[in-house]
């Protein structure tokens, strides 16, 4: 909740910044087996603080990633306009671009948070029939080792990055310890959490929804649109 917080924070800032002052619409969309009450708090607060109007809507979200962005497209036709922007969390995300891409002119711009836009690995997991202790764990063991350590990077990205740190003094230091050491510690901390967590994802994925299936890396609908 806090980094939720702070991730809206920094984005309302940014609105407020970009408004000049002037009263801009806010589309707000939620995330997978969410809805619009996902929002409520930043429906209040931006309207006091940054003097905007927000607009949100609950909608089902299991029918797929072009239905859901039709959805939030049609009920939002009376705010839409260059000083418009949409925030999408999750899903959300994913259908704001969806959105932008029928139509470029919908909104004055599109903000996105924990938005898989290239598609979410764990989706896969779900359509493959993986467990899902067992990909929890697996992440949590991933970061907890840290960005240096990640099975993304290959071996001179991770030696040119320790090389540069190394060479910053102090700093540099302190950055390699805090990459590649301090977030065991704290990732810790998370291992009483995971079994909520799991839980959690057990009831909200479901393999044959549409939108799991659209969510998944390498899937039709991220092909289908790989070369916009």
């Amino acid at each position: 909740m806090n980094m939720k917080n702070l991730l809206l924070t920094t984005v309302m800032i940014l609105i407020s910044l970009a408004s000049f002052g002037q009263e801009r619409n806010i589309l707000w969309a939620h995330g997978l087996n969410s809805n619009g009450d996902f929002w409520n708090d930043e429906y209040s607060r931006s309207q006091r603080d940054f003097r905007v109007r927000s607009t949100g809507f609950s909608f089902p979200t299991n029918e797929g990633v072009i239905n859901y962005a039709n959805r939030i497209r049609n009920s939002s036709i009376g705010i839409q306009g260059n000083q418009s922007i949409g925030i999408g969390h999750s899903l959300g995300g994913v259908a704001l671009r969806e959105i932008d891409k029928q139509n470029p002119n919908s909104f004055g711009g599109f903000i996105t948070f924990g938005a898989p836009l290239d598609g979410a690995r764990i989706a896969n997991g779900v359509i493959q029939g993986t467990p899902i202790n067992q990909f929890v764990t697996q992440s949590v063991d991933n970061l907890r080792r840290g960005p240096i350590a990640s099975s993304t990077r290959n071996v001179w990205q991770k030696f040119r990055d320790t090389v540069n740190d190394v060479f910053k003094g102090g700093k540099g230091i302190t950055s390699i310890l805090i990459r590649s050491i301090a977030s065991r510690p704290v990732l810790d901390v998370t291992n009483d959490l995971t079994e909520g967590f799991e839980q959690t994802i057990l009831d909200i994925y479901d393999p044959n929804d549409q939108t799991i299936q659209d969510l998944a890396e390498n899937s039709n609908y991220f092909n289908s649109i790989s070369n916009l």
